[in-house]
């Protein structure tokens, strides 16, 4: 007896096909009961004869159709026993496998039940598109034959027509892989998630449909092929008012929209999924400015006859304009109305704003999570007079909060108390906001982890919560091999040996050596951020440095050791103190010339090396919110060093620099960066080698100006026959330089800026002259390379050269101002 079980459609055969003829007559008679009460469905739906199921699908597995097993009652098999079961149709998977999963043994007697479960049992391995059970009774036993249809297995996946994305990152969008069984289902999708990344690189119109090679027996490749299409862009925007106005200008409402037509530092692409952005987008803005009811709509992108361009047709409805009348706080008691009222944003008298009601929210949910109050809730309750509307925010205070536990996962190398240190939460704490935020990103600031996130969890009855960390950990440890470039020390070629995690405890350790044209270099350095489990910081540090400079050779053979720690005010302090000591050597001097300056000659007629004996004491401030590319708070640092006199050596001087850079966001993705580089030098017995001299992208910067270009005027020494400038020394006692940098970017890892520089050095406070600042302006870019840092890229114009004046080019590869 033959039984179906995957759908008529699929197989062919007829509800009636049988091999025996006793088949043929229980069919016949069971076809004239039909005909007798009237009841005969078509063959594409099988027999349903009243007390006789149909052959129609029942059940699913792995997304195929099993359908109902005929029955049995009757048959030539019912009854009997099961005397073999042989397997077919494999070329993949085991015999042994196919009978094992089909679950019936030699023995098990012969029922319809018993073969039905089986069946489905091989569906929902998800190993085969069909499955057909065949009997052959002989004697007193039954012979069981499984006939499958395996899904096939994949080898290989590539791509057609796919130029404008890589490969890698199409393939990184997929479900299915090598190895993998074919699952059309599962194809189809993945076909419609490369069409989503198109779509989202600005190619909505492509066309993405999946096919199967045979690649050998049960194997196939999969070929995903695309018809790219043209990019769109935005080519405009137009706003239809319904039902009224519109009230707004065309040009306000482009600049709510995430969908931009392009211009300056934007390509205008077209991304459908940003059609839902923008409608939250508009709405926001028009309930914002008192038109509480507006909405959109629909957006309905019509595209150009040769499919590059799409214009954005906005449907707007904006309603009646209202006004806020009274503001009222009620139910709380832990925080005093007065603060409440602090961070009320709503304006009585002035538009309805749903922007002021979000801000002032998110005030009062700040306040009140800075005491403890997690399950906090505040419900705005409008009432409307004519077009006036008043608010109340009803408040729901709950219970204060603490942590009950503090759980670190996901730090498989760092020591959970490294990790632990730098949590300003404790278990027992009330919970509070900033404390939690200010210990994710001290965790993150660590350098050790490439996430962190945070979790909490309720803990029983209580409002109590418990906090989890989760960490990602990172390569810290780097053997690694390169190159550098500045203006002011040429190509380098450096190897490094370190690890900023050693053995899992925070420490760092770090070999550089580094060799180059105009610089060589040679240092060790170890430190421990947590001394003795304490916040103190304790390292010391061996080096011997050769620099070729513009006017002789300098070398510094020595070492240091350094302490700092945190300083509770202001936040995200830390103080150094730090000792060194060195050796200072100065030869190979430029020639001699007419009318030198005697400092310089000084210099050639001192005795080498120079002891320098000194301690410096910084402090350095950091609240940016991104350590590469920040967009808000500043960098600070200042620096005091004190060298000779009780401390020994024979130079003897004050030296002092004041470094800020504030970062703040202007628009969209511009960035703006202030920054002002401040230096004092003083003492009895200053060394012309310590002076300030501006230019370049040294530390004390000027670009748009060569490396060591800006001295005091009175220190430049001129042909006196000529005019032309010989040497530019000594440098200035005092300097100051300032600029601005307007920064954004480009496309991930490339950032581009625009500069304004401009500085300058003096001899004595007295002749600093704020009208006298060398100026230049320019742009730059700056990205990432990984082992080798930033490198950056930056054309100034320097524009008051004593030549005249003129471009400059700046190159850096591992450090970037």
């Amino acid at each position: 007896m033959l039984f179906l079980t995957g759908p008529l459609e699929r197989t062919g055969r007829s509800a009636t096909t049988a091999p025996r003829g006793g088949l043929v007559r229980r069919t016949l008679v069971w076809l004239a009961v039909a005909g007798s009460l009237g009841l005969f469905l078509s063959a594409r739906q099988g027999l349903a004869i009243e007390g006789i199921p149909s052959l129609a699908p029942t059940d699913s597995a792995a997304g195929l159709q099993v359908p109902i097993v005929p029955p049995l009652d009757g048959g030539a098999a019912a009854g009997k026993i099961i005397r073999a079961i042989r397997a077919k149709g494999f070329v993949n998977v085991d015999s042994m496998v196919i009978i094992r999963t089909f679950g019936l043994r030699i023995g098990d007697p012969y029922t319809r039940e018993a073969v039905r479960e089986a069946v489905r049992k091989l569906y929902q391995s998800g190993l085969y598109t069909d499955v057909n059970v065949v009997d052959a009774v002989e004697g007193d036993g039954v012979t069981l034959t499984v006939v499958v249809q395996e899904r096939s297995r994949i080898k290989g996946i590539r791509f057609q027509g796919a130029k404008k994305i890589e490969e890698s990152k199409l393939k990184a969008k997929l479900t299915i892989a090598d190895g993998q069984l074919l699952d059309q289902g599962t194809l189809d999708l993945d076909a419609g998630k490369i069409t989503e990344a198109y779509a989202e690189d600005g190619y909505p119109r492509a066309k993405v449909t999946a096919r199967t090679d045979p690649a050998g027996a049960g194997v196939v490749q999969v070929v995903f092929v695309v018809d790219e299409g043209p990019k769109v862009k935005v080519r405009g925007v137009v706003f239809h008012a319904v039902g009224g106005g519109p009230s707004f200008k065309p040009a306000d409402l482009r600049g709510a929209m995430k969908s931009k037509m392009p211009g300056f530092l934007r390509g205008g692409t077209f991304k459908p999924s940003q059609l839902d952005q923008d409608a939250t987008q508009l709405r926001l803005f028009m309930r914002s400015r008192g038109y509480k009811d507006a909405d959109v709509d629909s957006i309905r992108p019509v595209y150009t006859e040769d499919g590059t361009g799409v214009a954005l047709h906005v449907y707007l409805r904006e309603g009646s304009r209202y006004r806020f009348g009274i503001a009222l706080w009620s139910g709380n008691t832990v925080v005093p109305t007065p603060i409440l009222t602090s961070v009320t944003a709503v304006q009585p008298g002035g538009p309805y704003s749903e922007a002021q009601i979000h801000k002032t929210l998110e005030g009062a949910y700040t306040l009140y999570q800075e005491q403890g109050f997690l399950y906090l809730s505040i419900e705005p309750k409008f009432t409307e007079r004519d077009s006036i509307v008043d608010i109340e925010f009803a408040i729901q205070e709950g219970s204060r909060s603490r942590v009950a536990d503090l759980e670190i996962v996901g730090n498989t190398r760092t020591k959970e108390n490294v990790v632990r240190r730098e949590a300003s939460v404790r278990p027992g704490d009330v919970f509070r906001r900033s404390a939690l935020i200010r210990t994710q990103r001290d965790i993150f600031g660590l350098g050790f982890f490439q996430d962190v996130n945070v979790d909490y969890e309720p803990t029983g009855d209580s409002a109590d919560i418990k906090l989890t960390l989760k960490v990602q950990e990172k390569q810290t440890g780097t053997a690694s091999a390169g190159a550098g470039f500045a203006s002011s020390t040429g190509l380098t070629g450096f190897v490094e040996l370190g690890h900023n995690n050693l053995f899992g405890n925070g420490q760092s350790v770090n070999l550089h050596l580094e060799r180059g044209g105009k610089r060589s270099s040679y240092e060790i350095a170890f430190t421990d951020p947590w001394f003795r489990d304490t916040p103190l910081t304790a390292g010391f540090s061996l080096f011997n440095t050769e620099r070729e400079l513009d006017v002789y050779n300098r070398k510094d053979v020595g070492g240091g050791i350094r302490f700092g720690r945190p300083v509770s005010w202001p936040d995200y302090t830390r103080g150094l103190i730090s000792y060194d000591l060195r050796n200072v050597t100065l030869s190979n001097f430029i020639a001699h010339q007419p009318g030198e300056s005697s400092n310089l000659t000084t210099l050639r007629n001192t005795d080498w090396p120079r002891l320098v004996s000194s301690v410096t004491l910084s402090f350095s401030r950091t609240s940016t919110d991104n350590p590469f590319y920040a967009s808000k708070g500043s960098r600070t640092t200042w620096t005091n060093t004190v060298a000779g006199g009780a401390l020994g050596g024979v130079e003897e001087f004050y030296k002092s620099t004041f470094d800020i850079k504030n970062f703040s966001r202007l628009s969209g993705p511009l960035v703006l960066m202030l920054r002002a580089r401040t230096g004092f030098l003083g003492g009895s017995s200053v060394p012309d080698y310590e002076r300030f001299r501006l230019g370049g992208t040294a530390v004390d910067y000027l670009r748009g100006y060569p490396d060591y270009y800006v001295v005091p005027r009175t220190n430049i020494t001129r042909d006196p026959v000529t005019g032309l400038v010989l040497e530019r020394y000594p440098g200035g006692r005092r300097m100051l330089v300032a600029g601005a940098e307007i920064q954004f970017p480009i496309a991930e890892p490339l950032h581009g800026l625009l500069f304004f520089d401009a500085g300058n050095a003096w001899n004595s406070t007295r002749e600093i002259d704020l009208g006298d600042l060398r100026r230049s302006v320019g742009f730059g870019v700056r990205f990432e390379v990984p082992a080798l840092g930033r490198i950056g890229f930056d054309l100034g114009y320097g524009l008051d050269r004593e030549e005249g004046p003129g471009w400059k080019t700046h190159f850096q590869l591992g450090n970037t101002l």
